[in-house]
């Protein structure tokens, strides 16, 4: 087979992973139609990716909005939050609770187009550092929901969270999502007070595409102009304090000229838009002011190699950045998502970087 052929049938699965995960998300949690704002607390317990905590009570959501024109093929983020899952109905004995959500939160419209988060706050005064969560589907399927699990551990951990959706390829190109990713935090520091959100420790934290993402926002200076488009002068600013990158692709300029697999999502092939996939890739940014980056990777994953991501780290502390890497031994891309030693060693990367705890 062809590389060519290979790197064809990697884009292709991506989609399925997209659709697998948000499967798993679903069938984990219940399902039930979202609409709208609605609160709910979380517990102290854990869960996993996906998965609803035991405890959670559910407020019935505010009135949905008005119906949008209907999405072209491959930009499926609003009706995604639609159809997220609802925590399942409170159990029958009490469960302390120590945060809360408020979910489908409108934080833009570009372009007439809705752009949702879900926002979780700890219980006490805070301020609280923040992490950012960044879904994956190869930048052009999944939704918040797929972060359930990391962003309950992290609100339980301390954390105000905001899981967001982002806009979708092919109908939104790049550098659409990288755009909206530096939105969600602008408007999240403008709103620190209601949040409980310590505006200067904040982390961006994703997989897959998310992951790529996640080092986008560490490492795209504002030299580069992907801040956004009509950005106010006196707009808060988009930079984090951390990273968390998981099955993260770091890197296309070594993608084969003339491949066609990217074209939904970077407007052309490598040989037609060489700038736009140096761009995208957050290895060719790096400097010695990005922020501490923790990377997870499966070691069998097959979909995105796990090379991207250690010539990453390498070129990372080549300039002087603090990096971790935690290696999935034996797992593929959808498992590593899921792996629980993964996310506890996130947990800890944070607390070093964003707390001042010693890992």
């Amino acid at each position: 087979m062809s590389r060519l052929s290979v790197f064809r049938l990697r884009i292709k699965a991506s989609l399925l992973v997209s659709l697998s995960l948000t499967f798993i998300v679903m069938g984990s949690s219940g399902l039930a139609q979202e609409s709208g704002t609605e609160k709910v607390a979380g517990s102290q317990r854990a869960a996993l990716p996906g998965q609803a905590i035991e405890g959670e009570v559910a407020v019935p959501p505010d009135p949905p909005d008005a119906p949008e024109p209907q999405s072209s093929a491959g930009d499926s983020s609003d009706s995604a939050a639609r159809t997220e899952p609802r925590p399942p109905a409170p159990p029958n004995e009490p469960v302390e609770k120590n945060f809360t959500i408020e979910r489908s939160v409108q934080y833009a419209k570009p372009a007439g187009k809705k752009l949702r988060a879900d926002l979780y706050v700890p219980k006490g005064d805070g301020p609280f550092p923040g992490v950012l969560m960044i879904h994956g589907g190869g930048w052009s399927a999944g939704s918040k929901a797929q972060m359930v699990g990391h962003a309950q551990m992290a609100a339980e951990r301390g954390y105000s969270v905001m899981a967001i959706n982002y806009r979708h390829a092919p109908k939104y190109k790049f550098p659409a999502q990288i755009h909206d990713c530096k939105t969600a935090i602008r408007w999240w520091r403008a709103r620190a007070a209601k949040y409980k959100l310590d505006v200067n420790r904040i982390a961006a934290y994703g997989y897959s595409a998310g992951g790529h993402l996640a080092c986008m926002m560490g490492t795209c200076d504002p030299s580069l102009n992907l801040e956004g488009i009509d950005v106010p002068q006196d707009a808060p600013a988009t930079a984090v304090q951390s990273v968390v990158a998981g099955g993260a692709p770091c890197d296309f300029r070594s993608m084969p000229p003339e491949a066609t697999f990217l074209r939904y999502w970077l407007d052309g092939t490598r040989s037609e838009k060489p700038k736009v996939y140096q761009l995208a890739s957050p290895q060719a940014a790096v400097t010695p002011d990005d922020p501490p980056t923790f990377f997870y990777h499966g070691g069998k994953d097959w979909l995105v190699p796990i090379h991207s991501a250690e010539k990453m780290e390498a070129r990372l502390k080549q300039a002087g950045v603090m990096t971790r890497f935690y290696k999935c031994k034996g797992k593929g891309h959808i498992a590593a998502f899921m792996d629980r030693g993964a996310m506890q060693e996130a947990m800890e990367f944070l607390d070093a970087t964003l707390k001042g705890k010693k890992e």
